[in-house]
């Protein structure tokens, strides 16, 4: 037998009429089926309700659940994101809890910012949604409407009391969102209002990493050209200018350079903006660094230096191109400890053959398995 969320949806779909689905619901009810869904698969009628428009059935079914509190989060997301204001008033005066946290959009409030939907922020606002609330993909309601390019919602929000700096979600700040979206007009916006430029969150850090990891150049010129710190240290790739390196943007890793980014700056997964450049297999901007200034032998993060994060990844042209730059096959960092531990751990054996041939010490000690020997010891565990 299928339950009775399959049917009721499959009702909803055919169009059946409120005296068709409160039959079916009264009979299934009945027969004690209903015990089989649980809460959050009961849910699913009264968004499949919200979806077709059909407020009789949303009040059907609000009739018919013992608490809107435990399926109230996801239904006022739901009419929000169908713009539906009257079912948005609907849910919340039925008891739908206006900040519940969850889901990718994190609050009603956030979801509504994204979508643009001005009058139902005004109403959400003025029924005590916290404007600060964090959670969800977005972080905030103001990065929300940031990233969605709602200028009229993001200067709503602020006149509300938004948290211009409030940090949060996968950007981090509104000003990061907006940097994403490259919005020149609410990034300066935000920044004519306090947003602060070299604020610290999210997957990349700052602003400025954000604009360098996306390969937006006129986003990154007017960051620096409004003061962002060119060598500030956060979130994944560490500074802006390994977030260039890392996305190939020849033209912003130069446009930094030019600006005074320090080439040899040490933070994120990799280490080095040298160590990014091998990581992703780029000559040119492995060379370009070389040729500028960079330390060859800079050690930092899991691998290491450059020349162990290329045998790491199995990369013999960059590991040939290191070593004829005169990189050091014999240092000492990194998880592995050295260049030819790290070939040996992931089973590179061409590339372990030219280390040794280049003159690899095979039992140079560092890492966490201290030796070469050690490597082979641990992957017979």
């Amino acid at each position: 037998m299928r339950s009775l969320v399959d049917d009721l949806c499959n009702a909803l779909d055919l169009g059946h009429s409120l005296a068709e689905i409160t039959s079916l619901l009264d009979a299934r009810t009945n027969k004690g089926t209903v015990s089989t869904d649980t809460w959050q698969t009961r849910e699913i009628p009264l968004i499949r309700a919200i979806e077709k428009k059909r407020l009789d059935v949303i009040n059907l079914l609000l009739d018919r659940e013992t608490d809107i509190k435990m399926v109230g989060e996801t239904a006022l997301a739901a009419a929000v994101r169908k713009g539906n204001q009257e079912d948005v008033s609907l849910l919340l005066d039925r008891g739908a809890d206006i900040n519940a946290v969850g889901g990718v959009f994190g609050t009603a409030l956030a979801a509504a910012a994204l979508g643009g939907e001005m009058e139902i922020v005004s109403l959400l606002l003025d029924r005590a949604a916290d404007i600060n609330a964090v959670g969800g993909v977005f972080g905030t309601a103001l990065a929300a409407a940031a990233l969605g390019g709602e200028t009229g919602i993001v200067w709503l929000l602020l006149d509300r009391g938004a948290d211009i700096n409030a940090v949060g979600g996968t950007h981090g700040t509104a000003l990061a969102a907006a940097a994403s979206d490259g919005n020149k007009e609410i990034l300066s916006l935000l920044l004519g209002q306090g947003a602060d430029i070299n604020a610290v969150g999210g997957t990349h850090g700052t602003a400025l990493a954000v604009a360098a990891s996306d390969g937006n150049k006129e986003i990154v010129s007017l960051l620096l050209d409004q003061g962002a710190d060119i060598n500030a240290v956060g979130g994944t790739h560490g500074t802006a200018l390994t977030a260039a390196v890392f996305k190939g943007s020849e033209e912003i890793v130069s446009l930094l350079l030019d600006r005074g980014a320090d080439i040899n700056a040490v933070g994120g997964t990799h280490g080095t903006a040298l160590a990014a450049a091998a990581s992703t297999g780029s000559e040119e901007i492995l060379l370009l660094l070389l040729g500028l200034g960079a330390n060859i032998n800079a050690v930092g993060a899991t691998h290491g230096t450059a020349l162990a994060v290329a045998a790491s990844d199995g990369n013999k042209e960059i590991v040939s191109l290191l070593l004829d730059q005169g990189a050091d096959i014999n240092a000492v960092g990194g998880t592995h400890g050295t260049v030819l531990a790290a070939a040996e751990s992931k089973g590179n054996g061409e590339i372990v053959s030219l280390l040794r041939n280049c003159g690899a010490h095979v039992m140079r000690v560092g890492g966490s398995y201290q030796t070469v020997s050690g490597v082979y010891t641990n992957t017979l565990k």
